[in-house]
């Protein structure tokens, strides 16, 4: 049963990132779990070109990663026929979440599992929920 409390998210800095992609991903996908994140931002939109990410920790636990620098991207996923504007923070919880699907089809793990998940519950009370489900269900 899902509690009525809000998840925050809080920026992870500077000495801090270090071992970040290991919380999120295990540390057997940390590398692939990262450099995913950047691939499926690429796949999803045609206008990133790499650059500098921030690192989120969640109060539920969770975490995700999310690119600087844009006002704004446009996310485009004809499997789901999807086709979004939304905020570097959105961007990059989908993102997150494709990557840690992807890692996941590999051969899951609790960790990997259980973020996927803390993520989700994060997503839900996002104010680009519906953006976020369009893209990724």
């Amino acid at each position: 049963m899902r509690q009525n409390t809000q998840i925050l998210a809080t920026e992870v800095k500077d000495e801090l990132r270090f071992g970040f992609t290991t919380q999120l991903f295990g540390e057997s996908a940390c590398i692939e779990g990262e450099m995913a994140v950047y691939q499926w931002l690429r796949r999803l939109c045609s206008s990133y070109n790499g650059g500098f990410w921030q690192f989120y920790s969640l109060s539920n636990g969770g975490y995700f990663m999310m690119p600087s620098g844009a006002d704004s991207l446009r996310l485009v996923w004809p499997l789901n026929w999807s086709d979004e504007v939304v905020s570097p923070q959105a961007a990059g919880i989908v993102a997150t979440l494709f990557a840690l699907s992807e890692v996941m089809e590999r051969g899951a793990d609790d960790l990997q599992i259980q973020n996927y998940y803390l993520l989700r519950d994060f997503l839900a009370d996002h104010p680009e929920a519906g953006a976020m489900f369009r893209l990724t269900n």
